[in-house]
Order: C-alpha cells, then sequence, then structure tokens
C-alpha cells in the first residue's frame, strides 16, 4: 500500500492509503506530476517541502497510523546526491540498471536546480515485499553496483514525489518497465545450505505435482508466491517462462498422480 501525506510539516501519524499495486501507483504518480507555477528559490524550497511536497511510504504497516508500525517494504529508495548534472548521472544510472533488465523509476527531487549537484531519487519495486533488514542487504548490494553518492537514509524518512518545476522543466524522469527486485538474501553459511535444499525440494515437488504437495505450503496462493520467487531467479529472470509454468500449474489444481 502507498501512504501519502503533504507537507513534512505535518508531523501526525496519519497519512492517507493509496491501494492497488504500489509500483503502478508509483508510475502513475510519477507520470501524472502536474507542473507548479510557484518559482522556487533556495528559501521558498523550504517552505514548500514543508508545506506542499507530497511524500509517501510503500509497503506494508499496521495502521494509517504508521509510526514504528512497518511490516514489509514493497519498492527500494536510492537517494542520490552527486556531483555533475541530472542528465548524465540519471542516465549512467539507467544504462547500469538496464543492463541487469530491471524495473526503475530515476526522477529528479524538488532540489535538484537549485541545491549544487544531480539531486535525484531511483525507485526500484521488490518482486515481494520485504523486511526492513532484507531492505538494508538488498540496499547495499544495489549501491556497490552505482558509481555515485547514495545516501543511506533512516527507514522512517518519507520519500518525495517527483515534482515539475519551472527549474526542473527538462529534468524528465527516466522509467523502465522491466524486471522486479528479486534477491535470496544469504544466511550464515553453516545455516543456508539444509533450509535452501529444503525450499528447493518443496518447490520442485510442488511443480511435479501441486494437488498433492500444495499444502505444505498452507495455502495454494501461498505455494504459487513462493514457486514465482524460486523459479523466476533460477530461469534468469525470464518472466514469460515463469508465467507460462504458474499457468500450467494453475490448470492442474484438482488433479493428482
Amino acid at each position: 500500500m502507498i501512504y501519502f501525506k503533504t507537507g513534512l510539516k505535518s508531523s501526525g501519524a496519519f497519512w492517507d492509503t493509496i491501494k492497488g499495486d504500489d509500483w503502478e501507483n508509483l508510475l502513475t504518480l510519477t507520470e501524472d506530476a502536474q507542473p507548479i507555477n510557484e518559482l522556487l528559490t533556495f528559501e521558498a524550497l523550504e517552505r514548500f517541502k514543508r508545506n506542499k511536497a507530497g511524500y509517501i511510504r510503500a509497503g506494508e504497516y499496521g495502521s494509517d497510523s504508521i509510526t514504528n508500525n512497518v511490516f514489509e517494504r514493497s519498492i527500494l529508495f536510492l537517494d542520490v546526491d552527486e556531483f555533475g548534472d541530472y542528465d548524465s548521472v540519471a542516465q549512467h544510472i539507467a544504462d547500469l540498471l538496464d543492463s541487469y533488465g530491471w524495473s526503475y523509476i530515476i526522477y529528479p527531487t524538488v532540489d535538484n536546480g537549485i541545491k549544487p549537484g544531480a539531486r535525484l531519487r531511483v525507485a526500484m519495486p521488490f518482486i515481494k515485499p520485504v523486511s526492513d533488514s532484507d531492505y538494508w542487504k538488498i540496499w547495499e548490494h544495489i549501491t556497490s553496483k552505482l558509481s555515485v553518492e547514495v545516501e543511506k537514509n533512516m527507514l522512517d524518512a518519507p520519500e518525495p514525489l517527483y515534482v515539475k518545476t519551472q527549474h526542473n522543466i527538462d529534468s524528465v524522469p527516466y522509467i523502465e518497465r522491466g524486471n522486479p527486485l528479486y534477491f535470496e538474501v544469504v544466511e550464515p553459511e553453516n545455516n543456508r545450505i539444509p533450509e535452501r535444499a529444503h525450499a528447493s525440494k518443496q518447490v520442485i515437488a510442488f511443480i511435479a505435482d501441486p494437488s498433492s504437495n500444495w499444502e505444505s505450503f498452507g495455502t495454494w496462493e501461498n505455494a504459487i508466491t513462493k514457486t514465482i520467487s524460486w523459479v523466476y531467479p533460477h530461469s534468469g529472470y525470464d518472466a514469460k517462462y515463469t508465467a507460462e509454468l504458474i499457468e500450467y500449474i494453475n490448470s492442474r489444481k484438482g488433479m493428482s498422480h
């Protein structure tokens, strides 16, 4: 779920919610961003962020009061402040992410064009929501591949939405509808092999005979989710192959050897 609020000054815990697919909602919020006519000076910029700018968090929380209530996060955000201009830095990041086939939105923050250097956010969807600890492991993995300065923000910090301003009018978002992020978070060596082997055997058994083996996952839906999470990376991130396999498995629901 997307949790949205206007302005940083609203320190209260209540946020509006936007239901549906978090990534599709963020794409819509970015693509449908309306220009603002206000000319932002350095001083006006801070007032705009306090009173008018839009901010979000993406994931599942215990309630609309999301402070200290996060369960899982659905989108990875990278806060990039780098020497150079926006297009050069954004294109560098886009080229690298394209080489992996990942989905992303790269967009200038409202600071860009007012404060020095390139100021931007990179947003990337997870194939499934992740815990805080896994979020940071994946964050470290992605940022290690980028030759740019990425700030490690607090998880509780809200993420700014894209804003069309007069000083950012030519700095448009870079959007790629590729594959979501999937990483198998590595456990300590002495625990990893048995657990991974068990998960692999469980999925393979389900693929071979879905109707006889889905109950080991608790529900059919959970079995499908786990199978996607296992098959997708093991197929070389082949979305078409994964989708066709899931369609085949669903066609065999209720059938057994």
